[in-house]
């Protein structure tokens, strides 16, 4: 297996292009990426249960509310990326099957602009609402 840099073409705000994350081989391979800022929110259970519902509209409406505020505030405008998702489940050793969707977790990034920081973000951070 080889190891492979991912180009570090950048858009006009200066974060990583999606199809340069995104692109992939018919062979696996390892990849590494350039280092980015995102905005995420970490969950658990099934894609299609309501709590996961909640986290993506508490996610792109943190997204929506700080790329609008920086646009009042005279700074640079950004495009709301596309949602990822990084999945991960505590399988026995020797399982081959599928865990159950209730035992998944999962964190959910978006990616924004590198001068997006945590205390900004905080302000509006992204929390599921009941």
């Amino acid at each position: 297996m080889r190891v492979r840099q991912a180009k570090a073409r950048r858009n006009e705000n200066g974060s990583p292009t999606p199809r340069e994350l995104a692109s992939a081989s018919e062979k696996p391979d390892i990849v590494q990426l350039p280092q980015r800022r995102c905005l995420a929110i970490d969950g658990g259970g099934s894609p299609g249960g309501e709590g996961f519902k909640k986290a993506v509209a508490a996610l792109y409406g943190t997204a929506y509310t700080l790329k609008f505020a920086r646009k009042k505030a005279g700074k640079h405008d950004f495009k709301i990326g596309p949602l990822e998702g990084h999945w991960a489940a505590d399988v026995p050793a020797g399982t081959t099957e599928r865990p159950p969707e209730s035992t998944w977790r999962w964190r959910l990034p978006i990616g924004v602009p590198d001068d997006v920081h945590a205390r900004r973000a905080g302000a509006n951070q992204a929390r599921p609402r009941d």
